[in-house]
């Protein structure tokens, strides 16, 4: 049993006493069909949430709003590092070949030379159309594809930043 019984009028607000505001227990409920068993199955889904509930379009909205902003965060570090990977093919490439060449003609002179592996390449190329949408229609670009872009270009950096050094 949870209380103040001692404190009656001493106290600075009421707030003090107002169990709301503390947090007494917390805990995790395990999603797996394993736990839950005869007599004691999950609460379902219409009792949580019954029908034109407003906490459920509360909650919708909030999940809604954290995928858009994880996504609009991934799509600024696929643009950071993509631009951290330019900054090393491109002086590379335009050394190489005495000009000022774009990002895919610098990945082409590389390979070419020998600089760069040829399977390299390919994934360049995805990473690069997904970060071209990204940058120039990031509304119609899917966060799956932004997360497999990003990961697929760390990889391919570290197969770079080798290849170059």
């Amino acid at each position: 049993m949870a209380g103040t019984p001692d404190v009656t009028t001493n106290f600075d607000t009421k707030t003090e006493l107002d169990f709301r505001n503390r947090l007494i227990a917390k805990f995790a409920v395990p999603r797996a069909k394993r736990f839950w068993n005869t007599g004691f199955e999950a609460t379902p889904k219409s009792a949580l949430y019954p029908s034109k509930d407003r906490i459920e379009e509360l909650c919708r909205d909030v999940i809604a709003r954290i995928q858009q902003e994880g996504s609009a965060s991934d799509i600024g570090q696929l643009l950071v590092e993509w631009a951290k990977l330019e900054e090393r093919l491109l002086p590379r490439a335009r050394q190489l070949t005495e000009r000022n060449v774009s990002v895919p003609e610098a990945i082409n002179a590389l390979v070419r030379r020998g600089q760069l592996p040829k399977d390299v390449v390919a994934g360049l190329d995805e990473v690069r159309r997904v970060r071209n949408v990204a940058a120039h229609r990031p509304g119609q670009v899917e966060g799956a594809d932004v997360n497999r872009a990003l990961s697929l270009l760390r990889e391919l950096s570290k197969r770079v930043a080798v290849d170059l050094d």
